[in-house]
């Protein structure tokens, strides 16, 4: 356990590593003392006697050293004056706390103003103070918003309050709020009456809550003199102990005079957030000073009085929980400290209390108070917990195990608070956040099983932690329980497993979210380039795996099955098997990772956060290579060979249909490939079109040309317009289709299975048109289609069954194409 002092003259902050001792067999208390020679040469300190201001222990599960060393701050440099150095222009954040109070009527100064630190300080604090001129206070919660910084979050007031007969006490609750307990004089029936009461203010509530009434009585003659309150941790609960006194006049014997008696009671008031639950009356040969809870069970009056003119007396009276005096016996009473009477309870229950100090050296006395609770400690700083899977301390977890489990000390309910699993190999990892709300857990009394991702302890031999909210669980009266700090639930996985499955490379599909999408857009290329590595860069620690085992090409395409989404194309490469994960497990675990990012690291990367969830880690399905069997037709001038022109028709409607599915509904996800696949879609219409048209036009006449008369005439040709009128439908039909591929135009005179329908008379000239316009459509149209497809699987990102059938369909073409010019 680490301790924070602060140390006058020189003033000095010292972090120290208390040695813990076993507390004894005895009844009686056990004590030792730690003393500290300053050793500073600095010249810029005092040199003078040191002074113990205060001791402070830590909140965050600082772990105990038993060296008794001590680590002093290094003051060289610094002046004596107070200074602030704002660096790379952090400017300095100004809180307004006020003017200082004044008495109503007066100019008389009289500080009213109370801290109470959040039970998680990350969250900052709340400052009660009296408001100038007016019977009110004013509550302000200020939240931590990082380097040593603080904003105001919210706040109110409480109006209304007698301050003549004024006790306040500020407390963090267990939910991360606060709760403010304070006497006053009320007027709830015909007589006026005296109480205690409670504020409680949620986490950044903006509103005064109703006060809960804890007691109350009769005005008559009462003063609330002290009011202390602490936490008591065992009960779940919030503990005060009331000092009212009683002031009544008595006759003194023999005369008509009377004398004041004044009688002094205490009474110890337990409550909840919903009102009070137990109260008790003490009867106490002390003069109270202080009351505190102690960290596990029992409690601890404490008075202080001055015996000298440089130290104090300390007497302690210790309790049970059932408000039974203890019988275990100081040894040391009263216990005298420095005259600033500075002391802690650590949460060990270990109690430290500043001695005298020498002209060089400070000293501590350190006191082991005794276990006043029902509960055992097991470790886990929190008496409730009972023990817990996987154990703590534990070296053999199996990997991907999935399930978590708590035993606690009472009944426990589901509540509202996170549950979250670290792992501690070279940083901190967030490998899970559960929520108690929304988590897959199961309660049977005392016990909760969590059930958690089959990724989050997925890292042979790796080390993690799981911190635990309070408020994760409540009790049977609603009341949140306390959690588990970080770093002391600590355990590691097993470090003998084999790799699993595959260990080949695998080439996985990422899918950006639409503001990811946007994001990405409004990057250069440079950006581009380092937002592809820093996302690999992240995706490695998150996963986690070893640095190289994830790469990036930088391909990246919109997704045609929704525009407003790019996919991400990047490999994860197999080794020889010195990995501790196979490409498998870790294609496996990330796509549980992103498809569960609301409750992992995915969503906290500058880059993973854009990661779109609903998509997860698609496999990479493109087919590089397409073979097709083929075999030469020889083509002779017999009628039979036409019928080859049969399956040429059926390849170019084939190439037809797939590549204008492709140019809808494909080409817009590669922007460079989307004009041009539009232009080799439709000029070729075009161009078909004209050309199906002069070759009807020229099969339609007949030129005659007279050489002696030099003159050139055209005439019918009767003999295809006779053709044409008897078949105009098959005719129409094949001109028609001729707009995909003029060739079509050939079955009109192939003969097919000896029909007069394919025996057109076509003339020479319209033959050769249909032959010149056959080899323009394969260089001007099938082959650019044909490139474009090509083009298109080097870009893709995810290549699915339309456009491998489109470059299929395009390479047939072709190859009909020019076999049928053989």
């Amino acid at each position: 356990m680490t301790t924070q002092l602060m140390i006058k003259s020189p003033t000095i902050i010292i972090v120290f590593l208390l040695i813990i001792l076993p507390i004894g067999y005895t009844n009686a208390i056990e004590y030792s003392n730690f003393i500290y020679t300053e050793t500073s040469n600095q010249d810029n300190l005092t040199k003078t006697q040191p002074r113990v201001l205060d001791i402070k222990h830590y909140q965050d599960g600082t772990a105990v050293l038993p060296n008794g060393s001590v680590i002093p701050k290094d003051f060289d440099g610094i002046q004596d004056i107070n200074y602030y150095n704002p660096r790379n222009g952090d400017n300095p954040r100004r809180l307004d706390f006020g003017p200082s109070y004044l008495l109503p009527d007066t100019n008389i100064w009289s500080p009213n103003d109370y801290i109470a630190v959040n039970i998680d300080p990350r969250k900052g604090f709340l400052r009660l103070s009296a408001l100038r001129g007016t019977n009110n206070f004013e509550w302000v919660q200020y939240k931590y918003i990082g380097k040593g910084r603080f904003d105001l979050l919210q706040n109110n007031t409480v109006e209304n309050l007698n301050l003549t007969n004024l006790q306040v006490s500020v407390l963090p609750t267990l939910s991360y709020g606060y709760v403010i307990i304070y006497t006053n004089t009320t007027n709830r029936t015909l007589l006026e009456n005296v109480g205690l009461y409670a504020i409680f203010l949620n986490y950044s509530q903006n509103k005064t809550s109703q006060p809960l009434v804890l007691h109350e009585e009769s005005a008559q003659n009462i003063i609330f003199t002290k009011l202390t309150c602490s936490i008591d941790y065992i009960n779940i609960s919030y503990v005060c102990v009331l000092t009212i006194e009683q002031k009544n006049l008595a006759p003194i014997n023999g005369t008509n005079n009377t004398s004041t008696i004044t009688n002094t009671s205490y009474i110890k008031i337990n409550f909840l957030s919903t009102g009070p639950w137990l109260k008790s009356y003490l009867t106490l040969n002390l003069t109270l000073t202080s009351f505190r809870a102690l960290p596990v069970g029992g409690y601890a009056f404490i008075s202080q009085n001055i015996a000298l003119s440089s130290a104090v007396n300390f007497t302690f009276h210790l309790y049970d929980e059932y408000d039974k005096s203890s019988t275990w016996e100081f040894l040391q009473q009263p216990i005298i400290s420095n005259l600033v009477s500075s002391y802690d309870i650590l949460p060990n229950n270990t109690m430290l209390v500043a001695q005298n100090e020498s002209t060089t050296a400070w000293n501590l006395l350190t006191i082991n108070l005794p276990h006043l609770g029902p509960f055992n400690d097991s470790g886990y700083g929190n008496l409730h917990v009972k023990s817990a899977y996987p154990s703590k301390g534990s070296n053999n977890l199996t990997l991907n195990y999935d399930v978590i489990y708590i035993i606690y000390q009472e009944p426990v309910l589901l509540s509202d608070g996170n549950l979250t699993i670290y792992q501690l190999d070279d940083r901190i990892n967030v490998r899970q956040t559960i929520n108690s709300r929304t988590c897959q857990c199961n309660i049977s009394g005392t016990t909760v099983k969590i059930n958690i991702f089959s990724s989050t302890f997925n890292y042979p031999g790796g080390n993690y932690c799981i911190q635990i909210d309070n408020n994760f669980v409540k009790n049977a009266f609603g009341e949140p329980i306390l959690g588990i700090q970080q770093n002391i639930w600590t355990f590691e996985t097993a470090t003998n497993e084999s790799l699993e499955n595959s260990n080949e490379d695998i080439s996985g599909i990422l899918r950006l979210t639409t503001e990811g999408t946007q994001y990405f857009q409004g990057l250069n290329d440079s950006e581009k380039h380092s937002f592809f590595y820093n996302l690999m860069h992240e995706l490695t620690d998150i996963i986690p795996t070893e640095v190289g085992r994830l790469g990036t090409n930088e391909r990246n395409q919109f997704d045609p099955a929704d525009s407003t989404k790019i996919l991400i194309l990047f490999p994860i490469i197999g080794t020889n098997g010195s990995a501790k994960m196979s490409t498998d497990k870790i294609a496996k675990d990330l796509d549980q990772l992103i498809k569960n990012k609301a409750y992992t690291s995915i969503s906290l990367g500058h880059n993973t956060k854009y990661l779109d969830e609903t998509y997860g880690l698609g496999l990479h399905n493109m087919v590089r290579n397409t073979h097709c069997s083929h075999s030469s037709v020889a083509r002779s001038k017999s009628p039979e060979s036409e019928n080859f022109t049969i399956l040429q028709l059926g390849f170019n409607l084939f190439r037809f249909v797939t590549f204008t599915i492709f140019v809808v509904l494909y080409s817009p996800s590669i922007p460079i490939l989307f004009i041009p696949s539009v232009v080799f879609l439709v000029a070729p219409i075009v161009f078909n079109f004209i050309t199906a048209a002069l070759m009807c036009f020229t099969a339609s006449i007949e030129l005659r040309i007279d050489l002696t008369l030099l003159l050139i005439t055209w005439a019918p040709n009767d003999d295809f317009i006779i053709w044409f009128l008897k078949y105009r439908r098959v005719a129409t039909l094949f001109i028609l289709l001729s707009i995909i591929h003029i060739d079509a135009l050939v079955m009109l005179k192939s003969c097919l299975v000896g029909l007069e329908h394919f025996n057109a008379p076509l003339p020479d000239k319209s033959s050769k048109i249909i032959f010149r316009g056959s080899c323009f459509s394969l260089l001007l149209t099938e082959l650019p289609q044909f490139i474009i497809q090509v083009i298109y699987i080097n870009f893709a990102v995810v290549y699915d069954i339309i456009p491998l059938l489109a470059i299929i369909a395009s390479g047939l073409s072709i190859l009909s194409n020019i076999v049928s010019k053989l």
